[in-house]
């Protein structure tokens, strides 16, 4: 009876041991899987995509042909078409006109100092960039190189951008019409511009443009078929004075004179605003 008592002691410590030793292994496969995934995805994150070590194709205005005066542009894909156009209007030949990554226009500000603003595509729209601020438009756009007039091509003709976004932006913030652009995480544009306004200028205006700022500003058409910007963001109120809430909502703002036309925001939210202060 004893011996038999011995023998299944044997066993089961036997099947412990058998056990412990392929959990152990597990445990050392699994640990030395999960290393060598890390230490694969830190070299892939540490190594330069084609993306970002290819250069982009710029074109500026100085690439252009002397004899032109204009310059249409239009988005496809994730690049641009750009053709140069004599005073007539007659496109000139440039061989560099497909396949650009960005269209520069430098502007002379007030004694040496230059802004700029920038064309980019994304997803066959145009992104108008200028101070980290991009509208996006679908129709195609003109640039007057004498006047460095921004034209809209409409459906309902050529419009003229009299006033630009990141002004019609700042209008709009500084009128509390809206206390932040792109939505709940985007961007309190002007906080953004006073910490920036002693920094060092970037290379590029769309050096830090971010997926929000890309959907924040539309440049379309109303109703009546005038040219206006879509800025959507969010206003900061209290229900009935005390709980804090966010609305969303989008201000409808004239290109011409940069002054606001209407507030786009649900019948939900039209209530709480009633409600808020």
């Amino acid at each position: 009876m004893a011996l038999a008592s011995n023998l299944i002691s044997v066993r089961l410590m036997k099947r412990i041991l058998v056990i412990l030793s392929l959990s152990f292994w597990l445990v050392i496969a699994s640990f030395s899987g999960s290393t060598l995934a890390q230490s694969s995805k830190s070299s892939s994150a540490n190594r330069p995509s084609q993306s970002q070590s290819a250069s982009d194709k710029a074109v500026g205005k100085k690439d252009l042909p002397p004899q032109a005066k204009s310059v249409w542009i239009r988005g496809q894909g994730n690049s641009l078409q750009v053709k140069p156009l004599s005073e007539g209007g007659d496109e000139l030949e440039f061989t560099e006109g497909d396949g650009v990554d960005s269209f520069i226009l430098e502007e002379e500000g007030d004694g040496s100092e230059e802004t700029e603003f920038e064309v980019k595509s994304k997803d066959n729209a145009a992104l108008v960039i200028r101070n980290k601020l991009a509208t996006q438009t679908h129709f195609p756009l003109m640039v007057n190189l004498e006047t460095n007039e921004l034209i809209v091509i409409t459906p309902k003709g050529q419009k003229v951008v009299t006033v630009l976004p990141d002004q019609a932006v700042a209008n709009m913030l500084a009128a509390n019409v809206l206390d932040q652009i792109g939505g709940k995480g985007g961007i309190k544009w002007l906080e953004q511009q006073e910490a920036t306004s002693s920094a060092e200028p970037s290379a590029s205006p769309s050096a830090e443009v971010t997926e929000a700022q890309e959907s924040a500003v539309v440049l379309t058409i109303d109703e009546e078929g005038e040219l206006v910007y879509e800025i959507s963001g969010v206003k900061f109120e209290r229900l009935l004075g005390l709980i804090p809430v966010t609305l969303q909502r989008t201000a409808i703002v004239s290109t011409t004179t940069g002054e606001l036309i209407a507030v786009d925001q649900s019948f939900f939210t039209r209530l709480v605003d009633l409600l808020s202060v």
